[in-house]
């Protein structure tokens, strides 16, 4: 990997939830767990030491963070190394002492994925209580009012089930220092089709200019939306990074890419609609961004993967 100032710990691989345009409660399979605190301590030394491009700590993953109860700790421990962190969640478990907590820790943003600000279409999309869509409204707002530096950001992925609350979402936040990000939802390599249409990139960047997936066993993955696991390059834990990225299993991803991937090719990628021309059109709506800048940036700190 040339160079990445971004390294994604996943946490957690529990969740909570079961959105309907997630994987998670359908296909995953693998072990549903928290990452251990010194297990993550010791990722992060070691990120500190041998990957100093690295500035941008993401908390994401296949689970929902605020499982782990120790993840205040975890992320205590990361700005103690001067690390930028972004943390993602359905907003499920926030309280108003944990966003007090997350506030004076200095994350750099709480990014809540919330689809739609309307109780039966909550329920639809993510198979959670009616009432849980409120709960978490509310500590959006207090959040919103205690950020102090912190940037909120809520992103929602529109279909069917909640294609109508598009309007809603927007006139809610209108007024709120809040990004918002309304989405056509990804594919998952080859899960789901909701992105359609023909490979018209030869690679998405991602085995270049990273962002670095760390995976709650302390293993590396090639790409995020790779949910099982399947494009493992090694194990963080007892290698080095120079090793990894010297191994078989990367070196032999990273020649596919240079030669360019295709329908035909024999990887997980080839299926992934992030080969294939997006458009503007998948972008529903941003009020930070246009359309057209959007594409391409990371969903945390906006750097670009191409």
């Amino acid at each position: 990997m040339t160079s990445t100032n971004e390294a994604r710990i996943e946490t957690c691989t529990a969740c909570n939830y079961e959105c309907i345009m997630c994987p998670h409660s359908t296909s995953f399979t693998r072990i549903k767990e928290v990452m251990p605190i010194q297990t993550f301590k010791l990722i992060i030394d070691k990120l500190k030491k041998e990957a100093p491009l690295i500035t941008d700590i993401t908390i994401s993953g296949f689970g929902e963070a605020f499982i782990d109860l120790k993840l205040l700790e975890k992320i205590k421990y990361a700005i103690k190394k001067n690390y930028n962190i972004h943390v993602l969640t359905n907003g499920s478990f926030l309280n108003k002492a944990t966003i007090d907590d997350l506030m004076k820790a200095g994350i750099t943003d709480l990014r809540v994925s919330l689809h739609t600000v309307k109780a039966n279409s909550y329920f639809k999309v993510t198979g959670q209580y009616k009432k849980v869509v409120t709960e978490v409204l509310d500590m959006i707002h207090y959040a919103i009012e205690n950020k102090g530096k912190t940037s909120i950001i809520i992103t929602a992925d529109i279909m069917d089930d909640n294609k109508e609350d598009v309007d809603s979402l927007i006139k809610y936040f209108e007024n709120e220092p809040v990004t918002l990000e309304i989405w056509e939802p990804h594919n998952w390599v080859n899960w789901r089709d909701y992105r359609e249409g023909k490979i018209t990139k030869r690679s998405c960047g991602r085995v270049f200019n990273g962002p670095l997936q760390i995976q709650v066993d302390g293993t590396i993955n090639m790409c995020c939306f790779d949910y099982n696991g399947k494009l493992l390059i090694g194990d963080f834990i007892n290698q080095s990074l120079e090793e990894i990225f010297n191994s078989e299993e990367y070196l032999a991803i990273k020649k596919l890419h240079e030669e360019g991937i295709t329908e035909d090719s024999d990887i997980l990628c080839a299926k992934c609609d992030q080969l294939i021309d997006p458009g503007k059109d998948i972008v529903i709506y941003n009020n930070m961004f246009s359309k057209e800048e959007r594409i391409g940036k990371t969903s945390t700190n906006y750097r670009s993967v191409t």
